[in-house]
């Protein structure tokens, strides 16, 4: 387990200090994948640093498996790094050496053993898909591909935890996408928990169980995935869901957006409205997303009639969220 306890980390300026980070507690479970989120200056990437014992923090304590970073020796430290792996943005690799050899080098300074490290390299690329790329050059490679190559390099150690820093950032959609479906194929042979840093959200769902989001150094929202996406309360997670921005660009009198799971989907809820409370529903708009093992379900809607708040009532009763677009007055459940 990570634990983040009232970290700041301040850096001096001429006229007043900055805080990258200020009063951050975290916790991260073992055996857990957690998302964490914001745009560029939230705080992120010193979180990653902290996390993995590049920079101390100016006030408050880094915490992995019980041990607080702080008090570690430099060599205890590189002993403890061995818990972690990295995933970069910009893949990082040497351009003078092969795609086997980019990943000897981590269990090089690891201290393994040559015959460990052969069988090693090859099981992780195996794992990434890419052994019959092992003595091609990170030149001949397509971006996917080397960030494959970052992915074996960063679990090769048998981490613990696998930080990954902005690693879809520089990869077309679709890329990303077959990126995130090897990564949860690694997890499940693995075990270990995955720290997903990002600004692309919708990425942080496929594979995070949890978000954090993040903003001006500060953790603002943190929820269950699938809790975010039915109802995001700060306005840096509202920003951030591409699906919240299009429903909001459909704001209009009488109209409402349903937010729903799959439990819902076979139901034949609204009809029932329709017929018991006698209203008016016209559908505007419809979206699912798939999230792990879920789904979540979002129409937005007209509805009119005297007793629409009956039909908003029985609505909430069967799990579904309601929220009004013209004058943001929730009706729900919970």
């Amino acid at each position: 387990m990570i634990q983040i306890e009232h970290v700041s980390q301040r850096y001096k300026q001429q006229k007043e200090d900055f805080y990258a980070l200020n009063d951050v507690s975290l916790r991260i479970d073992s055996h857990t994948n957690i998302g964490i989120v914001g745009y560029s200056g939230a705080g992120k990437s010193t979180l990653v640093r902290l996390i993995n014992g590049l920079i101390k923090p100016t006030q408050g304590g880094v915490y992995v498996d019980g041990i607080d970073l702080n008090t570690l020796t430099k060599k205890e430290l590189d002993r403890m790094r061995m818990k972690i792996g990295m995933v970069f943005q910009h893949f990082n690799l040497l351009s003078s050496q092969t795609v086997f050899n980019n990943v000897k080098i981590a269990l090089k300074i690891a201290g393994y053993e040559k015959d460990q490290i052969d069988a090693r390299v090859h099981e992780v690329l195996e794992m990434v898909g890419l052994s019959d790329k092992a003595m091609s050059y990170p030149r001949n490679l397509s971006g996917g591909e080397k960030q494959r190559v970052g992915i074996a390099r960063g679990i090769a150690n048998h981490p613990t935890y696998l930080l990954c820093d902005e690693m879809t950032s520089a990869l077309d959609h679709k890329t990303a996408k077959d990126i995130l479906a090897v990564l949860k194929e690694i997890q499940k042979k693995e075990k270990m928990s995955i720290i997903f840093i990002s600004h692309q959200l919708d990425m942080v769902r496929e594979i995070c169980d949890e978000i954090v989001v993040m903003e001006k150094g500060k953790i603002v929202e943190s929820k269950k995935t699938k809790d975010l996406f039915i109802e995001p309360k700060s306005h840096a997670a509202q920003s951030l869901i591409e699906s919240y921005q299009v429903i909001e660009s459909l704001r209009g009198s009488d109209r409402y957006v349903l937010t729903y799971t799959k439990d819902a989907l076979h139901q034949s809820i609204l009809s029932d409205a329709i017929k018991a409370f006698e209203i008016d529903l016209s559908i505007i708009y419809a979206l699912t997303l798939p999230m792990g093992l879920d789904t979540i379900g979002y129409l937005v809607v007209e509805m009119k009639g005297n007793r629409l708040q009956e039909a908003c009532e029985f609505i909430t009763s069967k799990e579904v969220h309601i929220r009004r677009l013209s004058e943001e007055k929730i009706y729900d459940n919970v």
